[in-house]
């Protein structure tokens, strides 16, 4: 499978990373060779990028997950362009799109609340040292304080230790989330104790007892001269939040124990 993009000549391209190629991770692809393309007249370059089979099998054929590629790329100060996508299998098209693209040079005299939240999601994974140089005095200059990064049970990589470092060299403070990853671990054993008739109480129980075990000590000691602190993000993908009436008998009668409440409540309760 090949992600083929063209784009304007007066952007640069800077490089192409595979957040979730399994043999390596938040490393950058090698693209194949370019070559000159026209749309509308205006001259573009195609870029061709082969995409990992053993992710794509695992994580779009086997899974029905997503697969997410970054481009980094540096637009002129000005722009307002096109990029052409394409989605490949040899030389067939199997889906294409365009992406806008437009840039409105820098806003001045704008100010920032005192407390804010900026959220990227996986976008700093995967940057050339010249983009962490550039992102982090980005990140000074926004009075960015504090750094929250996804820590799943495969770890940081390398390239990410060494981002996450000199953030914190720079004054960041850097706070590791179990997030997704930590999510889906769960969200099997919820499931199981559901059917089981234990409920979503119990799965939670476990949770926690995960949370506070020896093993994740150990893992988070790897990071300890690094971090500054810890966000558990317990997303349980099957629960009344998500799938409404889905409050189990079994959980209503713990809350009720815990509570103290005497006599049976319904879900509707």
């Amino acid at each position: 499978i090949i992600l083929s993009f063209d784009l304007p000549k007066a952007i640069s391209y800077i490089g192409t990373v595979d957040f979730w190629t399994v043999a390596h991770p938040n490393e950058f692809i090698k693209k194949d060779k370019t070559e000159e393309v026209f749309h509308n007249g205006i001259p573009y370059i195609r870029h061709r990028i082969t995409l990992d089979k053993e992710t794509i099998i695992n994580r779009l054929i086997k899974n029905n997950y997503y697969y997410i590629i970054h481009t980094w790329i540096r637009p002129p100060q000005d722009t307002n362009a096109v990029i052409y996508w394409k989605l490949m299998k040899g030389e067939e098209t199997l889906v294409e799109t365009t992406t806008k693209i437009k840039t409105v040079g820098r806003i001045e005299n704008v100010s920032l609340p005192e407390k804010f939240i900026l959220f990227l999601w996986y976008m700093d994974d995967g940057l050339t040292d010249e983009i962490v140089d550039e992102r982090i005095s980005l990140y000074k200059k926004m009075g960015i304080t504090h750094f929250s990064k996804n820590y799943g049970p495969s770890g940081w990589s390398g390239r990410t230790r060494l981002y996450l470092e000199k953030l914190r060299n720079s004054g960041l403070k850097i706070i590791p989330q179990r997030g997704g990853s930590f999510g889906s671990e769960q969200a099997p054993l919820a499931k199981l104790n559901k059917n089981q008739g234990k409920g979503l109480y119990s799965a939670s129980k476990k949770t926690c007892q995960g949370m506070l075990s020896p093993e994740n000590k150990k893992d988070f000691s790897r990071i300890a001269e690094l971090v500054d602190g810890v966000v558990w993000d317990y997303e349980p993908f099957y629960g009344p939040g998500k799938y409404p009436g889905y409050d189990d008998d079994e959980t209503i009668k713990a809350f009720c124990r815990e509570k103290g409440i005497k006599g049976e409540l319904s879900s509707e309760d």
